[in-house]
């Protein structure tokens, strides 16, 4: 098989009305910069807005686990141009964005630009879980969409487990996202 399994599903896009029940939606995605045509404003932007992003949550590593956690960090693959399609990579339960980095580079050297998100109550202590909501990890994953969306002109959403429970509930509340890569279980055979 010449083209590879997930390049396949890289473009797959799901109508997928009645899957699951639809929250109510927790924000729109932002759209505060409009992009030229070469796309360096909303690159530079997106680049912009995960740099704080990312520096907000190491921050949070560094006072709840004694540093002891940042690799959890959220990294992301960007190229020095905006690229067709960006791809927000959503870690599971108990998970951190340090589990979606190998794929992220990989999807970058594809000539994807990637972000991955670190949600709340994850990468610091286990404890930290216990008070966070449904809606918590949903606003997260909408952050990671409005950076998504500078630094990609279509995006692609990819989850495992819980990620990709969250990326099919962020599917069907922005019918913007292009496509769904949801990685359910390693041990799905195609």
């Amino acid at each position: 098989m010449r083209a590879g399994w997930l390049e396949l599903l890289l473009f797959l896009v799901l109508g997928s009305e009645g899957c699951a029940r639809v929250l109510a939606p927790t924000l729109v995605l932002p759209h505060t910069v409009q992009c030229a045509p070469d796309g360096r404003d909303c690159l530079a932007q997106g680049r912009a807005d995960f740099e704080a992003y990312r520096r907000v949550k190491l921050q949070e590593i560094r006072d709840k686990s004694q540093g002891y956690r940042l690799p959890s960090a959220p990294v992301a693959f960007i190229h020095p141009k905006r690229t067709a399609y960006s791809v927000l990579l959503i870690h599971g339960l108990n998970d951190s964005a340090y589990y979606m980095a190998d794929l992220g580079e990989f999807l970058y050297r594809k000539g994807f630009n990637v972000i991955t998100v670190l949600l709340p109550g994850h990468g610091t202590d286990t404890r930290d879980m216990l008070d966070v909501t449904a809606e918590q990890w949903r606003a997260e994953v909408d952050l990671g969409l409005g950076m998504a969306s500078l630094v990609g002109q279509k995006i692609i959403l990819g989850g495992f487990s819980l990620g990709a429970s969250l990326a099919i509930d962020a599917l069907l509340r922005h019918r913007e996202i292009y496509g769904l890569v949801p990685e359910v279980s390693p041990q799905i055979r195609l």
